[in-house]
C-alpha cells in the first residue's frame, strides 16, 4: 500500500511538524511576495499583448480582400489627384 511517509522519507516526523517546516520555508523564501510580483507583471504584460494582437489582426487582409481587388482590375486604394494641385494634394476615392 502507498504511504506518504515511505515515499517522502519522513521517518518519524509528524504531519504537524512537516506543515510547520513547509510554512517556515515558504515564509523564509518569500514565496508569496514572488507570486504576487509575478501576477502583477503578468497583468501588465496582458495589455501590450492584446494591443499587438489587435493591431496584427487589423492589418492582415481578409481572405476575400485580394479577390475583390483583382475583380475590379484596379488598385484598391486608388488616388485621384486634384487637377489644380496635382503635385501637392490628393483626394481618396
Amino acid at each position: 500500500m502507498f504511504s506518504f511517509r515511505g515515499f517522502f522519507k519522513l521517518g518519524s516526523t509528524s504531519y504537524t511538524e512537516l506543515a510547520k517546516r513547509v510554512y517556515r520555508k515558504v515564509v523564509d523564501d518569500e514565496c508569496s511576495e514572488h507570486a504576487a510580483a509575478m501576477a502583477y507583471y503578468f497583468m501588465f504584460a496582458l495589455f501590450p499583448f492584446f494591443l499587438f494582437l489587435i493591431t496584427l489582426i487589423a492589418t492582415s487582409p481578409s481572405p476575400n480582400y485580394w479577390n475583390i481587388c483583382w475583380s475590379k482590375r484596379q488598385p484598391c486604394c486608388q488616388v485621384r489627384l486634384s487637377p489644380l494641385y496635382r503635385t501637392t494634394y490628393a483626394r481618396f476615392s
